[in-house]
């Protein structure tokens, strides 16, 4: 019997629910073990019903498994060698989580998935929100209502949302009930970020649309495309992003201008990356340890000296870096930072070449993800969140390493025809003497 190539309905949505559990909502549960339970319990129902042979199906995601070994190293000269070892153990296992559902999903499924996850949140935030959940809202300045959804936090909310995003905005419908699915889907997720009022999720939203928008019209006109008219429909999409980015950042100026945001310090940011360097400068190279700094919302831990270190030179006590670079580099160093950063890089250079060939479903949700992932890494610590790790480790996964199309650098030589006992019969004659 012949084996359907299609993911079933379950395995997608146990793929959209370990992805949704990723995120971590605090109002369902103020501990982050059980969550990770969960983890552990979606990698062996994954595992147990994929079989080990569909793992050949992906790209070994070695830039992220390079960065959990450095992590894992720390351990050795961690200040707090436990939490180091727990908290490598813990990325490890998001990790296998993204490879196995990679390798359990085909990508239209992985991308599916991830708007089921999208849906999940987006619509238990607003039931939560209903129900009159303890968590949903927090007064801000002005006594102006923030939008917390299931997680206890706006800009934790915001975030997860756009990371997110990408996976609504690459999924194509084939009906038109899904068609109007994802357009409901849609205006909730941004009414919920506009009621977050996190600036700076608002913004990268806007940029991932326009992005969004760019590569749909190459999509459109991919069929017409010639050598040449496909060099001028790349300028006009570069000419088009060009001016779409700068049109965020002018809109996105305008918007923290009205949310009442801090420009000049990045609303105390500044402050804190700059006692973050000052203290990271007496171990520049190995850090302090992965996760023996800062007190993460999904791995509480006590206080650190080094955590405390920092907080006493700025206004008020916080709880990360702020930063992809800045929360990365002081736990696990230059080396460390560096090695992200390679994976960041492989990744985005894979998704680009990938959306270049062809703009389907699975590279326009890889490259969007990327940019969601770096621009917004720019103020969040977002690949040390269990679920921007997990996206980027996917997106590893997914991402080919090298374009199909592409022809082969050493392609292998003919094989010689092997001899034959017989005799080679001789050529006809057909001069005039032959004919004689």
């Amino acid at each position: 019997m012949r084996r359907r190539q299609g993911d079933s309905l379950g395995t997608v949505l146990v793929a959209g629910v370990a992805v949704a559990a990723i995120t971590i909502p605090r109002s369902l549960s103020y501990s982050s073990r059980p969550w990770f339970l969960l983890a552990i319990a979606a990698v062996v129902t994954l595992t147990l019903v994929a079989g080990i042979r569909q793992v050949g199906r992906i790209s070994p995601p070695w830039p992220s498994l390079a960065f959990v070994g450095w992590c894992g190293l720390s351990v050795v000269w961690s200040s707090y060698p436990h939490r180091s070892l727990e908290s490598t153990a813990l990325t490890l296992l998001i990790t296998a989580l993204a490879v196995v559902v990679a390798a359990r999903t085909t990508p239209r499924g992985t991308v599916v998935a991830g708007a089921i996850a999208a849906t999940l949140v987006t619509a238990g935030s607003a039931a939560y929100y209903a129900s009159g959940g303890r968590l949903r809202t927090r007064t801000g300045e002005g006594g102006i209502e923030l939008y917390q959804g299931i997680f206890g936090n706006w800009n934790i909310l915001g975030y997860t949302l756009v990371l997110l995003l990408p996976a609504v905005l690459s999924v194509r419908p084939r009906t038109r009930a899904g068609h109007a699915a994802r357009a409901v889907l849609l205006v909730a997720m941004l009414a919920s970020l506009a009621a977050s009022r996190s600036a700076t999720s608002i913004i990268v939203a806007g940029l991932v649309i326009a992005v969004a928008v760019c590569l749909w019209s190459i999509d459109r006109n991919q069929s017409r495309v010639t050598p040449a008219t496909g060099r001028r429909a790349w300028s006009r999409v570069i000419v088009i992003g060009s001016s779409a980015t700068a049109a965020i950042v002018s809109a996105g100026a305008m918007t923290i201008t009205l949310l009442g945001k801090d420009v000049t310090t990045l609303s105390g940011r500044v402050p804190l990356w700059n006692a973050i360097g000052a203290v990271g400068s007496e171990q520049p190279w190995g850090g302090y340890g992965w996760g023996a700094v800062w007190q993460y919302y999904w791995y509480r831990t006590k206080r650190s000296e080094v955590g405390d270190a920092i907080n006493d030179q700025i206004m008020w006590p916080l709880s990360h870096g702020h930063s992809i670079l800045f929360d990365t580099a002081i736990q696990v160093g230059a080396v460390g930072a560096a090695l992200l950063v390679v994976a960041l890089s492989v990744a985005l250079w894979r998704s680009a070449r990938s959306v270049v060939s062809d703009v389907d479903e699975t590279s326009t949700w890889t490259f969007l993800t990327l940019v969601a992932i770096a621009v917004l890494g720019v103020t969040e610590p977002i690949t040390a969140t269990p679920v921007g790790w997990f996206l980027l480790t996917l997106v590893l996964c997914r991402a080919p390493r090298r374009d199909p199309e592409d022809a082969p650098r050493h392609p292998r030589r003919p094989r010689a025809q092997p001899a034959t006992s017989s005799p080679p019969r001789p050529a006809p004659n057909y001069s005039p003497e032959g004919a004689r």
